[in-house]
């Protein structure tokens, strides 16, 4: 079977969206928080092996957190027709902390990247690299990555036909043990 025979298969299965699990016996992760209209199939590495987002920390006496990281997600044109097919596919990162201290009253965006438009194909995806966000606050929030991906109607760079927001459930904080939904303030 072909990559996109596969991939078709599973669209037609429901089992989208896809967590690409590379080297891991791993857990399939990036939670799925909001699907609209018609999209194309993707796929990210986000496993406890493979964390999808990193959190970097100061070394001097503080060590605070400093930067938080994702790695881009892959997305594929939606298959329309027996053909290949093409459409602008656009990508962007959502940083977020918790509202309170401890991770608690809910979250608040602090950051976005501006959305980077690509040309994909049902055969051949996209991605944009990791981007992240040089993280400044006070208190002891915790903090999680988004990121947000929508398929543009083919011939236009900006009439939606479909949209994927997912959250990044695994972090490599740096000390061989990833942590499971967020960045800590603190290793």
């Amino acid at each position: 079977m072909t990559v996109r025979s596969i991939r078709s298969l599973l669209v037609g299965l429901g089992a989208l969206p896809l967590a690409l699990v590379l080297g891991s016996g791993g857990t399939l992760a990036a939670e799925t928080l909001v699907e609209k209209g018609t999209r194309g199939a993707w796929t990210v590495v986000d496993t406890d092996a493979q964390p999808g987002a990193s959190c970097a920390y100061d070394v001097d006496s503080i060590n605070d957190l400093d930067i938080i990281e994702a790695r881009s997600p892959r997305a594929f044109a939606r298959d329309r027709t027996a053909a290949r097919d093409a459409q602008r596919v656009g990508i962007r990162f959502i940083f977020q902390k918790s509202k309170l201290d401890g991770g608690n009253g809910g979250w608040e965006t602090v950051s976005r990247t501006p959305v980077i438009k690509k040309l994909a194909y049902d055969d051949k995806a996209v991605a944009i690299g990791q981007r992240g966000w040089q993280a400044t606050y006070s208190g002891t929030p915790h903090f999680r990555a988004l990121a947000a991906i929508r398929w543009y109607k083919p011939g236009t760079m900006s009439k939606v036909e479909g949209a994927t927001t997912f959250r990044y459930q695994w972090y490599d904080i740096g000390s061989g043990t990833p942590e499971m939904d967020r960045c800590l303030p603190n290793p």
